[in-house]
């Protein structure tokens, strides 16, 4: 009967384990998931800021190139013409688009980071249960093995 008892809670244990891991991987697999999808936004947001960069030097040196034609033209030299004030405007507009990108991109890598430590303290935790799962089975087997024995 010791035995039946011993192999029980062996099975009980194991189930138990499993059951644990389980949990575990799954809780893994949807981090890892949250993790790729973070560093996917996060990769986006810096291709934005890129191109957001990239058309802020455009539109500076448009600007300089209008800036040096309005200083070449006397009758443009009293006041900047339309065109330069236009430029002015969009030469801003890509400045704050490219703070927002940076500040995106910021955003992006902070979830990245969460997820990935989230992500390993899952797996710590998980690694933790399941030894002190098999810790208490395999205590309980040599308790039953001495009972038997005796």
């Amino acid at each position: 009967k010791a035995k039946e008892e011993g192999a029980a809670a062996v099975a009980a244990a194991t189930e138990e384990g499993s059951s644990v891991l389980e949990s575990a991987t799954e809780r893994i697999t949807a981090l890892e998931a949250e993790a790729a999808a973070a560093a996917t936004a996060s990769t986006a947001a810096a291709e934005e800021l890129a191109s957001a960069k990239a058309a802020s030097a455009a539109l500076e040196e448009e600007l300089q190139a209008a800036k040096e034609a309005a200083a070449l033209a006397p009758a443009a030299a009293a006041a900047p013409g339309e065109g330069v004030a236009e430029l002015e405007g969009k030469l801003q507009a890509a400045e704050a688009n490219a703070e927002k990108f940076k500040k995106a991109a910021a955003h992006w890598k902070q979830q990245t980071t969460k997820a990935k430590e989230e992500g390993a303290a899952a797996v710590a935790a998980a690694t933790e249960e399941g030894s002190s799962v098999l810790e208490s089975a395999t205590e309980r087997i040599t308790a039953l093995e001495a009972e038997a024995a005796a």
